[in-house]
């Protein structure tokens, strides 16, 4: 009797699995609805339109970072040269990398120019692939001894170059003078 009553009971249950007889045709889905598709696909959309301004964001600041860090192996070399000869550096007195792999061209400024208090000299550096008219600029500013009134290097300053389209968030927090080049 409870054998007769569970099998008339499961012939409407064929989900459940103790009901489930030889005979029965129950079919087994396998893999997505499209509903469910769709639904990943979104969320994977949505995450894209995030992801992919910051970190196109992301490499801008390093391509700028990559430019400053040209320009700061010339400080050396350029400080050695003007105080040995009193005068700026020319572009074949010193041995320069003229371009990076996101630079399109480094010049110097005030070639020749004497190694005096108030001098404008220093680098700039053309990005390539920010903006039309994008320079950084790495300015020294002659120091002089307070006692003896001689030159004793430079006060370097890093930033945009005045009239430059950088816009200033690609700048890190170490480098955002005014550059006057």
């Amino acid at each position: 009797m409870f054998t007769e009553h569970f099998s008339r009971k499961c012939a409407c249950l064929q989900w459940l699995p103790q009901c489930r007889t030889e005979g029965s045709a129950i079919r087994k889905t396998e893999g997505f609805t499209l509903i469910e598709l769709m639904i990943v696909v979104a969320i994977i959309g949505i995450l894209a339109a995030v992801a992919i301004p910051a970190y196109s964001d992301y490499l801008k600041r390093a391509q700028v970072t990559e430019a400053i860090g040209l320009m700061g192996g010339l400080k050396g070399p350029s400080e050695e040269f003007a105080g040995s000869n009193g005068i700026w550096p020319y572009t074949t007195s010193i041995t320069m990398k003229t371009g990076g792999k996101n630079t399109t061209l480094l010049v110097p400024v005030g070639i020749s120019q004497p190694f005096v208090k108030g001098a404008i000299i220093g680098y700039k550096i053309k990005m390539a692939k920010i903006g039309s008219a994008c320079w950084i600029g790495l300015q020294c500013e002659p120091v002089e001894d307070p006692i003896t009134k001689a030159l004793k290097g430079c006060g370097w300053k890093c930033g945009k170059i005045t009239g430059s389209d950088c816009p200033d968030s690609y700048f890190p927090s170490t480098c955002k003078d005014k550059v006057n080049l």
